[in-house]
């Protein structure tokens, strides 16, 4: 996983979180998790994305 892949979250939140349809990984943060910023009708909560736990994510579309 690398800054600029397409993701979508396969936590355990998936089922309720349908708005969340996929993201791009912005950056990582001091663990190594990446930070995603999701499309969808819930506003991030920062403008960069949020981070997320790596088990959490599976990456649709890598960057090149």
């Amino acid at each position: 996983m690398k800054v600029g892949d397409l993701v979508k979250y396969i936590g355990h939140l998936a089922n309720q979180l349908p708005l969340w349809q996929a993201g791009l990984v912005t950056g990582f943060d001091e663990d190594d998790d990446p930070i995603v910023l999701f499309f969808g009708r819930e506003p991030p909560d920062t403008p960069m994305g949020s981070p997320f736990f790596m088990q959490d994510i599976e990456v649709i579309s890598e960057s090149r």
